[in-house]
């Protein structure tokens, strides 16, 4: 039986905006970035900026030294929390 991993004590939060940009808040700390102008190119939209929100708020802990731990990353969309929880199924079933 796999041994569960501790929850790491962070508040951490996520978001998008189509006309703004992209957000990361870890407990006290916050890094936001721009949305190029033509960044809707290529199918991309509103739910693609908000993975690439939780993909940086990810590198950002791996890189501040945090790994083999749980976190909760707050996300106010739910059809991308929808798809990462359906994709973390599919890769636990292969």
């Amino acid at each position: 039986m796999l041994k569960s991993l501790p929850l790491l004590p962070l508040d951490i939060w996520v978001d998008a905006s189509t006309s703004v940009g992209i957000g990361v808040l870890v407990d006290s700390h916050w890094a936001a970035w721009w949305l190029l102008e033509g960044w809707e190119s290529d199918g991309k939209d509103i739910g693609w900026a908000e993975v690439v929100a939780i993909e940086l708020a990810i590198m950002w802990l791996t890189h501040s030294g945090f790994h083999d731990t749980c976190f909760k990353i707050n996300c106010d969309n739910t059809s991308v929390i929808h798809i990462i929880l359906a994709t973390l199924v599919i890769m636990k079933l292969s």
